[in-house]
């Protein structure tokens, strides 16, 4: 074998290995291989502050020198990520990226190179997928316009500063589910890359509604837990019934054949309860041959309550229980009679009987009288 036989097998043997490891630096006779770990995602909320890292296999010499940073592509370039700090003793990259926001959402690869004067060695990671999400900033029902019975109303549902866009809001009337048909979605975009949702209910109120509840619920894949927030029904409407009672009792009859008997002398007390929202103002009046004016004295009335202390015949009559409010008026009656006693002929007949009682006892007295004289008189 001639002298020149091992400087050309060294050659190939460089060669080869160069060929099989292009991510590997040889060193004199020894090769190094490098592999770059880096986790596959990371995720973040907005304003936060989120740091990148991998590492990678080496085994370096005190002389050897190696750089490693962060970047992410956009379109056909690579932005690369300031603050890379290197730790040589556990080869390590790592990068922050502080005040996250929308567009920092991306794939960060992780690069390292390691220059040689023979075969530079540059190396990337699988990549690092950041994700980014907002909870909302506000969440609201903002107060509705008046709500009528048995007019057409409209509930809104405000979320806003949310990501990504991926939101569900599902609303609950008197704890039932709302169909999907009733629910109408607006979706905007903010400035700063976020969304803003309003959600509305259509539906038409009605009495029992009332005080009722409804509740506007979302939800979100990336929140921690869904927002919920609820709304007091105030509907409006006017007086709807008119309920009558005297001494607690419903007074007898069918709406306006009411009728109301009560000995001379006693009290008169008919609460008159109406149904309305606001509260209806409450009147009494008495038909005074078709003309109603107010329950005066001695019949007064206070708020919903008529009140006479002593019923007596002139008290008769049609009496009228007014209830209105801004949204209607609803009115009921009832007719008062008073029973009065004959006491003059009471006292007549007590008088004639007396009398005659008299009458005979004295008629006895003066039989009794009379038939012993006469009894005398024979005997002579």
């Amino acid at each position: 074998m001639s002298k020149e036989a091992p400087l050309i097998l060294l050659h190939l043997v460089l060669l080869s290995s160069v060929l099989l490891y292009p991510h590997t630096e040889v060193q004199g006779l020894f090769a190094k291989k490098v592999e770059v770990h880096q986790p596959a995602q990371l995720s973040a909320a907005l304003g936060e502050t989120v740091t990148l890292h991998c590492n990678f296999t080496c085994t370096l010499q005190n002389r050897d020198r190696f750089y490693g940073k962060f970047y992410r592509v956009k379109g056909e370039k690579k932005i690369y990520v300031d603050n890379n700090p290197i730790s040589r003793a556990t080869c390590t990259v790592s990068s922050t990226i502080a005040n996250i926001t929308v567009e920092s959402k991306a794939v960060y690869y992780c690069e390292v190179k390691i220059p040689s004067d023979t075969t530079p060695i540059n190396v990337n990671g699988s990549g690092t997928v950041l994700t980014v999400h907002a909870e909302p900033s506000s969440v609201e029902i903002p107060e509705p316009q008046t709500l009528l019975v048995d007019t057409e109303a409209l509930l809104s549902c405000a979320v806003n500063g949310f990501y990504p866009q991926s939101i569900s809001v599902t609303w609950f009337h008197r704890d039932l589910q709302v169909p999907l048909t009733s629910i109408t979605n607006h979706l905007t975009n903010n400035t700063n890359g976020t969304f803003s949702l309003t959600s509305q209910y259509r539906f038409t109120p009605v009495v029992r509604d009332s005080g009722t509840v409804c509740r506007c619920q979302a939800s979100h894949p990336a929140w921690r837990h869904h927002v919920t927030l609820e709304r007091v029904l105030d509907v409006k409407y006017g007086p709807q019934s008119l309920n009558l009672t005297s001494q607690s009792r419903p007074i007898p009859g069918e709406g306006s054949n009411k009728t109301l008997e009560l000995p001379a002398g006693s009290p008169l007390h008919v609460s008159c309860s109406p149904d309305g929202n606001p509260r209806p103002w409450t009147g009494w009046f008495k038909d005074r041959g078709g003309r109603l004016t107010p329950a005066e004295s001695p019949v007064g009335c206070s708020n919903e309550t008529l009140h006479v202390g002593a019923v007596q015949r002139e008290d008769e009559g049609v009496y009228w229980c007014v209830a209105r409010n801004s949204y209607g008026e609803r009115n009921t009656s009832f007719t008062l009679l008073v029973v009065v006693h004959d006491y003059v002929s009471f006292v007549s007949s007590v008088t004639v009987a007396a009398c005659v009682l008299l009458l005979g006892v004295v008629s006895i007295c003066l039989y009794a009288r009379c038939k012993p004289r006469a009894g005398q008189g024979s005997q002579r």
